[in-house]
């Protein structure tokens, strides 16, 4: 038996967000673990349950869906995200993703699209309804947006420890300059490793040369 995708709903709209619920459970290979109404919930909820996909509305109370994806990011939650939206201007499918989403979707979409989504962030890969794309098609950028360089998914806290790592500071030195722990360098390092695809410090430094990440220093 494969294994059940486990996916948290976040939305403030309990009609939207049990019709949602309906759709995933109709399929045997989903289940919804649970239903929360904010990005605290979604976040309190995410610290204790396994979680595959977080669907994520955009505007909910006490914290939104920009939110959400900035504390995911912050400390490194590997859970994809499928952003919900009323919203289908560029704009908005572009902060989304900027901000870390996997997948966006709007409420009006076709719902058969919803497995599909699902099944695809799961995977790690980015997914627009066909809605989303439309009106990203026109979009210059549109193959970055989709498919960002390993480097634009780093923090701004890891660009900094890159930088100083490029500059030869050891880990202890890092963490005076930055005041954080050792530990959190550390930390930081083995992100950036994974992030980058690359082995050791050498290797972090040569893409960083590679991809200008170290200008302007």
């Amino acid at each position: 038996m494969n294994k059940l995708l486990r996916i948290l709903l976040a939305d403030d709209h309990a009609l939207i967000a049990d019709s949602i619920r309906q759709v995933i459970e109709s399929y045997p290979d989903m289940e919804v673990v649970a239903s929360v109404r904010n990005g605290r919930q979604a976040l309190s909820t995410l610290a204790v349950q396994r979680v595959d996909v977080l669907v994520c509305d955009w505007h909910m109370p006490l914290l939104d869906g920009p939110g959400v994806l900035r504390e995911l990011r912050q400390t490194h939650h590997p859970v994809p995200v499928l952003v919900l939206s009323m919203e289908d201007n560029a704009a908005t499918i572009r902060q989304a993703f900027q901000a870390g989403a996997t997948g966006f979707m709007t409420k009006t979409d076709d719902i058969d699209e919803f497995p599909v989504a699902l099944r695809t962030v799961a995977e790690g890969r980015r997914f627009l309804s066909h809605s989303a794309l439309t009106n990203l098609s026109a979009q210059p950028d549109i193959d970055r947006l989709l498919n960002p360089s390993p480097h634009e998914t780093l923090t701004d806290r890891e660009r900094e420890v890159l930088r100083l790592i490029a500059r030869q500071l050891s880990g202890s030195e890092i963490a005076d300059k930055l005041f954080i722990s050792e530990h959190t360098v550390k930390s930081h390092r083995k992100h950036l490793l994974r992030k980058l695809g690359v082995k050791n410090g050498i290797g972090l430094v040569q893409y960083a040369l590679q991809h200008g990440l170290l200008e302007n220093q």
